[in-house]
């Protein structure tokens, strides 16, 4: 089983550690290997998790990747944007 590259690039190491971890035990259920990188890595990253500040980062680079943009909460006029996780989601 070919594992899944991820990096998580948040200034929120508390968040980024409990991201960690969620992931790590949704695959771990679900018979897959979910490889944490660490941002800057040589290796090529298949999901990279960020912050809104830290998505000017270069990871448009990394086109085989898809990037997913890590926001404080979500605002009763905005719909639920694809590609987002929410700080405050379950």
């Amino acid at each position: 089983m070919k594992p899944i590259n991820i990096v998580i690039d948040d200034e929120n190491r508390y968040f980024a550690a409990g991201l960690r971890l969620s992931i790590a035990k949704y695959a771990q259920q679900y018979n897959k290997v979910a490889h944490f990188l660490p941002p800057g890595s040589d290796e090529r990253p298949d999901i990279v998790l960020t912050s809104q500040i830290r998505r000017a980062r270069c990871w448009a680079a990394y086109s085989r990747a898809h990037v997913v943009t890590i926001k404080e909460r979500q605002t009763f006029v905005a719909r639920r944007a694809s590609r987002v996780l929410y700080r405050n989601d379950d």
